[in-house]
């Protein structure tokens, strides 16, 4: 009997895993990353939440960097982010683990990994300007 259960359990989950709420249609965000200007690969790319500019997502959007520059963040498991103002940051990855790796030594100021002391904001819409998820990062001075 408990088997005869699970499969009919199993046949209604199937049956109706069409039917529920489908994912949230966000904005796309895509850009790219340039350091002293060049393109940096393995660059994550956090976007979080600006509390105080009304912003209540409860997530942070995040992509990587392409050996071009170019990154396209991801709610979970949707790409793109929800509508408002964020606050940015720029993580470097260590080459040799690549995007599961840790983090690097950027060649950029350390200030830039953290969202709240870069400085650099976005704010997210479904109608940006060309290049307003661009991100020009000047080189670290040694």
């Amino acid at each position: 009997m408990g088997m005869i259960r699970m499969v009919a359990v199993g046949l209604c989950l199937l049956a109706y895993s069409g039917c529920g709420p489908s994912a949230p249609n966000l904005p796309p965000v895509s850009g790219v990353v340039t350091v002293d200007g060049k393109p940096r690969n393995l660059i994550t790319v956090i976007l979080k939440p600006d509390a105080a500019a009304g912003n209540a997502a409860m997530h942070e959007p995040r992509g990587c960097t392409d050996d071009e520059g170019r990154y396209t963040v991801r709610s979970s498991i949707v790409e793109g982010a929800p509508a408002g103002k964020y606050k940015v940051g720029l993580m470097m990855l260590d080459p040799e683990h690549g995007a599961t790796g840790t983090p690097a030594v950027a060649p950029f100021n350390a200030r830039y990994a953290n969202p709240d002391t870069s400085g650099l904001t976005i704010e997210v819409s479904p109608d940006p300007a060309q290049d307003a998820y661009d991100f020009h990062i000047p080189k670290l001075s040694p």
